[in-house]
């Protein structure tokens, strides 16, 4: 049986996934919003894994980037190990012209997750992927320096 058969939860958000990849975001929010009222019917903690990144991703969507900055914040308070959440909160910076508070995020989560190299690697991938290949290369460097045997850091060294 799939987990979304047992838990309706689950269902909403892969539902609400499916159509904000069809760009159906108006209609995602909706679907989002009723997996956090059922969420709440059934006396689940707050703290469902991918909701506040789903909902962040949906409202910047449509725009509302203040509020899709507070859900990804959320969604990092809750899981801060989620690097999608980070990775998602440095655009949504960067795309409002504020590069440097993207930045600032993707240290946090480097930080927040222990210096690991799959953290290095995720803020190395996400600084190019924004144009900063200068920064990348020098946060590449202190994660190498970090963690020289590191094959994940070494194929991004090229």
């Amino acid at each position: 049986m799939l987990q979304t058969e047992a838990d309706p939860v689950a269902a909403l958000l892969m539902l609400a996934r499916v159509q904000t990849k069809q760009g159906r975001f108006a209609d995602a929010w909706q679907t989002a919003e009723r997996a956090d009222q059922e969420a709440r019917r059934q006396g689940m903690p707050r703290k469902v894994p991918g909701l506040h990144l789903l909902r962040g991703d949906v409202l910047a969507r449509l725009g509302r980037l203040r509020e899709a900055e507070q859900e990804l914040r959320a969604e990092i308070a809750d899981f801060p190990a989620s690097f999608h959440a980070y990775t998602n909160l440095a655009a949504l910076y960067v795309a409002a012209g504020e590069g440097a508070a993207g930045r600032g995020v993707l240290l946090r989560m480097i930080n927040n997750n222990r210096g690991s190299p799959a953290a290095y690697a995720e803020a190395v991938r996400m600084l190019r992927v924004l144009g900063d290949t200068g920064g990348a290369d020098a946060l590449l460097r202190r994660g190498l320096a970090l963690h020289p045997d590191d094959r994940q850091l070494h194929a991004l060294a090229g």
